[in-house]
């Protein structure tokens, strides 16, 4: 059985739930309600021969311009649903929290597919996606030594988009 779009715009609720989980239980940031993803294209290496059931689409090569633009759930899965694929994975990083939105990055396997056989984490229960996160602090060993930390304590960071 292949993801339909609903599934696939639910499973992408219940990640953001999980990770919501995780910076609850380790940073002393207030949440806000409401969620908006930074969407990063072709982030895994695809120079290996393609599985049947698995595609690139050419235009993700090209580079991503907008890997800084806030989208919404439904502007998520209009981007990623491409002709009934997905990616094969997703992984979900809290990135973060104003006084409005959390904002999580979605780094998206380059490969799209319709096969449930290709989807990654599918142990956690809401594949493809897979969460990563908060980032703990340098030299953070636990809750109970070091306690809560803030989730923007890497807000200096540079990534490669």
């Amino acid at each position: 059985m292949t993801l339909t779009r609903e599934q696939f715009a639910e499973n992408l609720k219940q990640g953001t739930e999980a990770v919501r989980k995780n910076i609850a239980r380790l940073c002393w940031n207030e949440l806000p309600d409401l969620d908006r993803y930074f969407v990063i294209l072709n982030g895994s290496f695809d120079g290996n021969p393609l599985a049947p059931g698995e595609v690139l689409f050419p235009d993700h090569n090209m580079p991503q311009t907008d890997t800084r633009v806030p989208r919404t759930a439904e502007e998520v899965v209009e981007k990623l649903w491409r002709a009934g694929k997905v990616p094969a994975w997703i992984d979900i990083s809290p990135y973060e929290i104003d006084g409005n939105f959390l904002y999580s990055e979605l780094l998206c396997c380059g490969r799209f597919t319709n096969e449930e056989s290709h989807l990654y984490h599918k142990p956690e229960g809401y594949p493809p996606f897979h969460i990563f996160g908060p980032v703990l602090p340098v030299g953070y060993r636990d809750l109970e030594h070091d306690g809560k930390f803030d989730l923007h304590c890497y807000r200096d960071r540079k990534r490669k988009t």
